[in-house]
């Protein structure tokens, strides 16, 4: 037999993730319904500066829309998103 406070903690808990996805998913359909489109998933731009495989890719932590790769000869390339893409995520 499972105690009457474990059962109301564990519902509580289960109403307060339901309330907030909810919520978040008010936020989506009312984006959707003002700005009345969606951004597809896709390739944004294709960077040919590494002459080897990419190693690794990093965010950087100052700049939302720069970003660092570094190939497996050692090269590390800076970037950032094309300017159009930022615009049409920002606006």
């Amino acid at each position: 037999m499972v105690p009457a406070h474990v059962i109301t903690l564990f519902s509580k808990l289960l109403f307060s993730l339901l309330s907030n996805w909810i919520a978040l998913l008010n936020i989506y359909y009312m984006y959707l319904f003002i700005f009345g489109f969606r951004l597809e998933d896709g390739v944004l731009a294709t960077y040919n500066e590494h002459e080897d495989s990419v190693y690794s890719v990093e965010w950087s932590s100052a700049d939302p829309w720069t970003f660092a790769s570094l190939s497996y000869d050692g090269r590390l390339v800076i970037s950032k998103v094309p300017r159009a893409e930022k615009y049409m995520i920002l606006l």
